[in-house]
């Protein structure tokens, strides 16, 4: 993941889905200039990107499915953090250790001092210093800092290709995309069915995987 801070907005990117959408829909100009490895197809395994904002906590969420491009706003709630005098060494960094409780999960975050910036990675932000870490208690989610500085340039006009939807549609869209083979196909499309079925299987595998969401509630 890539997590950009420009001013009072940050932008938290998956660099595979950078890689697959330069790849896919980009110019060869935004290849040349976008300093990622482009040379074979890449997966991506994180759908979303989210832009942030420093002054009035609105979230600006980014989803792509294939050639499907949504964007959607919400709000991120306020996060109440317990900061410990515990510390420890993290890249040359002395980091405080610092817990919550965030969307249904308990989470441990390290954050820098010395990095004047009060975000992280996803939706975590509201210390005073950059997390460099977090995972949640389980450790089924884990982020944490790998490099300051990055080559990786974003095209101006990259954004710019999503539909503005509510939150609420995206979602119905999203189930209906988990659920039905033929969403999003061309009326009067008809798989035989030996491939319907087989459509179906791969679906329903792909979403006994998608287990253990980030977030657990509202």
């Amino acid at each position: 993941m890539l997590l950009e801070v420009k001013g009072q907005k940050t932008i938290f990117h998956s660099i595979k889905t950078l890689e697959a959408n330069l790849y896919y829909f980009g110019n060869s100009q935004q290849l040349l200039e976008s300093g990622l490895d482009l040379v074979n197809a890449p997966k991506s395994a994180l759908e979303y990107t989210i832009k942030g904002n420093f002054k009035n906590d609105s979230l600006e969420i980014f989803q792509d499915y294939i050639t499907y491009k949504f964007r959607y706003f919400e709000i991120n709630p306020e996060i109440v953090w317990k900061i410990d005098n515990e510390q420890k060494l993290y890249m040359n960094y002395t980091v405080q250790k610092a817990t919550t409780t965030f969307k249904g999960r308990k989470y441990i975050a390290w954050f820098a001092p010395e990095i004047p910036i009060s975000s992280g990675p996803y939706k975590f932000k509201g210390l005073p210093g950059l997390i460099v870490e977090i995972y949640d208690s389980k450790k089924t989610h884990h982020f944490w800092l790998i490099e300051v500085g990055s080559k990786i340039h974003i095209p101006e006009n990259y954004y710019k290709g999503y539909s503005l939807v509510t939150k609420k549609d995206f979602e119905k869209f999203l189930h209906l995309y988990r659920t039905d083979v033929y969403a999003g196909l061309k009326g009067g499309t008809k798989f035989s069915e030996e491939v319907e079925r087989n459509l179906k299987n791969n679906m329903e595998e792909r979403n006994r995987r998608r287990n253990n969401p980030i977030e657990l509630t509202d």
